[in-house]
């Protein structure tokens, strides 16, 4: 592995991380709203 190489994959896993963690309070907050809505869900 390269030296050139390797800032680009902590990038990416920074990023996977990131999205992980953004969708995961995306969810968290689409769940609250669902419960406090009686009626459909937030998508």
């Amino acid at each position: 592995m390269s030296a050139k190489r390797k800032p680009l994959q902590n990038l990416k896993g920074f990023l996977y991380v990131f999205e992980y963690l953004l969708s995961q309070s995306q969810l968290e907050e689409n769940f609250r709203l669902y419960n406090h809505s009686s009626t459909t869900p937030v998508v």
